[in-house]
């Protein structure tokens, strides 16, 4: 994933001189940043730790689509043009500093920073690629997998 490092500017720099109503949150191992089906009015920006996202079934079986590490955005859906609910859940896998940015507050630096808005298009992009490749990847295991695991299951089956 692509993190602030690689771009000619200082995110975080950016995100404390822009005039914006930043919040720095401490996020322990283990604890929530957002959940799903929350309003999406936020994006956090990390800034040390790693984060996971992932979705819970309703037979309460976790999936982890992705995780996050300093200099990536967290909660980008905030930023669709219509504001709506959290699809996962964000969650710390170890201590965690990260700015939360109001979704409004988002749009308009976007709307005046066009490097800004290039650094976020570039995140998602990126994060897209990775997710659709990690998925490929799952799939081609689940298929290899699927036979091996009906051959445990029906011999299984016959000793029993």
């Amino acid at each position: 994933m692509a993190s602030s490092q690689r771009f000619a500017f200082d995110i975080s720099a950016l995100l404390t001189h822009a005039g914006l109503a930043l919040r720095t949150l401490r996020i322990a191992p283990n604890q929530v940043l957002f959940s799903q089906g929350e309003p999406a009015d936020s994006i956090f920006c990390l800034e040390s730790g790693r984060v996971r996202l992932g979705v819970v079934s309703s037979l309460g079986h976790e999936a982890v689509i992705t995780t996050f590490t300093a200099g990536d955005f967290v909660g980008t859906e905030s930023l669709a043009p219509i504001a709506g609910k959290r699809q996962a859940t964000a969650t710390a896998i170890e201590a965690c500093a990260a700015r939360m940015i109001r979704r409004d507050e988002m749009l308009r630096l976007m709307g005046q920073r066009h490097e800004l808005a290039g650094l976020i298009f570039n995140s998602l992009m990126a994060r897209s690629i990775q997710t659709q490749s990690d998925l490929v990847d799952q799939l081609f295991n689940l298929r290899f997998l699927a036979p091996v695991l009906g051959a445990c299951t029906n011999a299984r089956t016959q000793v029993n």
